[in-house]
């Protein structure tokens, strides 16, 4: 028997396989770190344009207290726009509303230590239904659990 031969071939089947080691872990790196943002953007864009069509949540915007200048709504609180939103965002997702004036901003409630996506919109009433309310600046935070 050959045993150079044997040596060769066993050397050749170690360095295939920690080639193809290799190769699957940069792959998999490669599948976990999908960008979502595209995604999370359309679903906000989505969620803003149901909010802001619908009477009964501009109606529960509206009536919302902002003396204090801005308000933090999360996920659970009883408003049927939270509700809707809750529904609308996968599972693995969490968010938070700041409801603000006009110029001004609140971030009150994202984390700090993760990817956060966050659109805006305002909100408005019916001029003829509520004739001395300001618009609100509806902020949406949105981030990965």
């Amino acid at each position: 028997m050959n045993k150079k031969g044997w040596i060769r071939i066993v050397e050749m089947f170690i360095a295939i396989m920690i080639i193809a080691t290799a190769v699957l872990l940069v792959a998999s790196k490669q599948v976990g770190e999908r960008d979502i943002s595209s995604e999370v953007y359309e679903k906000q864009r989505q969620i803003f344009e149901v909010v802001g069509s619908n009477d009964v949540y501009r109606e529960e915007i509206i009536g919302i207290d902002l003396s204090g200048g801005c308000v933090n709504l999360n996920r659970g609180d009883s408003y049927g726009f939270i509700d809707y939103i809750d529904k609308s965002v996968p599972n693995s997702w969490d968010f938070v509303v700041n409801l603000c004036k006009i110029g001004l901003i609140s971030n009150k409630g994202s984390p700090n230590d993760k990817e956060v996506f966050v659109s805006e919109s305002v909100i408005s009433a019916v001029v003829d239904d509520y004739p001395n309310e300001e618009p609100r600046k509806m902020r949406l935070s949105v981030w990965g659990k």
